[in-house]
């Protein structure tokens, strides 16, 4: 059970972050960053509209879970709504992780321990992976980032 209030409470410690730099810090965010609130606004004209389901999906949204809260401090939510309904959320999300670490605890180490005579292979192709990745990634994106620098408009 410790474990469960443990990373409920990290979890949503972590989810009011974004909101507090939301609410109290967008202003100095979007001086710095001014293409952050086109990206902030459809998400805030969502979450104006519906504090409480947002502060729900808050932990649920893979890809937004920074963006979310960052974005219902934004649209200046009412607090409450927020606070409870985060916290309900953060601790579904542990009580489910829990639970499923729990059920499938004892296959998994069964499974690890068979791989971990292969870690060194497994790292290896990762690693080469990854490398492969990064350059393909930064040879599309050269001309681009001349382009940027030198203030030419991309077509």
């Amino acid at each position: 059970m410790r474990t469960v209030v443990v990373c409920a409470i990290g979890g949503w410690v972590a989810t009011l972050a974004p909101y507090l730099v939301g609410r109290y810090g967008a202003a100095a965010l979007f001086r710095r960053r001014p293409h952050a609130r086109e990206s902030l606004a459809k998400f805030t004209d969502v979450v104006a509209r519906r504090p409480w389901r947002s502060a729900l999906a808050t932990r649920f949204l893979f890809g937004a879970r920074t963006l979310l809260p960052l974005a219902v401090g934004t649209a200046h939510a009412r607090r409450m709504p927020f606070l409870i309904g985060s916290a309900i959320s953060s601790a579904v999300w542990a009580t489910v992780f829990f639970t499923l670490g729990w059920m499938f605890g004892d296959a998994m180490i069964l499974l690890l321990g068979r791989v971990k005579r292969h870690e060194p292979a497994i790292a290896t192709a990762l690693a080469l992976i990854v490398i492969v990745v990064i350059l393909i990634v930064n040879r599309r994106n050269k001309a681009h980032v001349v382009e940027e620098l030198e203030g030419k408009p991309r077509a």
